[in-house]
């Protein structure tokens, strides 16, 4: 069932959790692209080592997951890589939504953690508008055309403004929430991120709202 809450305040639950910490704190540190499956287990969650293929193919190879998970987290080692990429959102779309292989797609997660300890975490607000959106652009028969489209506005060239900027923009309508915190001042707890348009100039900037009070 889903959790009588908002995305924000499940999000907020994670920064008082020890193991979350732990485990991105270990990612981070990794010289290689690697991921743990998420499982509730008691108040928390349970993690353990997912092998994926990660950058070496440009995608999230998720098809490893072999029973339904409440999460997954992974790391960005590349300095390209400032925020999450289209190919995170298919391989959360084809390897775990079109699988069956989230526990709960309400309450699911998916984070990554970037050399400099951002932290980015994806959560579903709508189920029902997710599944539409994703597969108009993230299905096999969708997806190349999508990155064709919004791929270029992911340049390795661009700055963590930028490719935040452009993920917001892909996630309009996506029925899709990001969240942002700092691990090494995870008291803090998260934001939530959202676009505005600015009246003067009409240019999109993001706002941040912070989950805690």
């Amino acid at each position: 069932m889903t959790p009588p809450d908002t995305t924000c305040a499940q999000s907020e639950r994670l920064k008082a959790d020890p193991d979350f910490t732990n485990s991105l704190t270990q990612l981070k540190n990794m010289l290689s692209e690697t991921g743990y499956t998420m499982v509730r287990s008691g108040g928390g969650y349970s993690y353990s080592v997912l092998s994926m293929q990660g950058a070496t193919q440009n995608t999230l190879d998720l098809i490893n997951v072999t029973s339904p998970i409440n999460g997954f987290m992974h790391n960005h080692t590349s300095a390209g890589e400032k925020s999450l990429t289209l190919t995170d959102l298919a391989g959360m779309y084809n390897g775990l939504y079109l699988r069956n292989m989230m526990a709960d797609p309400a309450s699911f997660m998916l984070a990554v953690v970037f050399p400099n300890g951002t932290i980015q975490v994806l959560r579903i607000a709508d189920v029902i508008t997710y599944a539409n959106w994703a597969n108009n652009h993230l299905s096999p028969s969708t997806y190349a055309a999508f990155l064709t489209n919004f791929g270029p506005n992911f340049s390795p060239l661009n700055s963590y403004d930028q490719q935040r900027l452009a993920l917001l923009n892909v996630l309009k309508n996506s029925g899709l929430t990001l969240f942002e915190a700092d691990l090494s001042n995870m008291p803090a707890g998260f934001t939530k991120l959202e676009l505005t348009q600015d009246d003067m100039t009409g240019q999109n900037l993001v706002v941040k709202i912070k989950c805690s009070n």
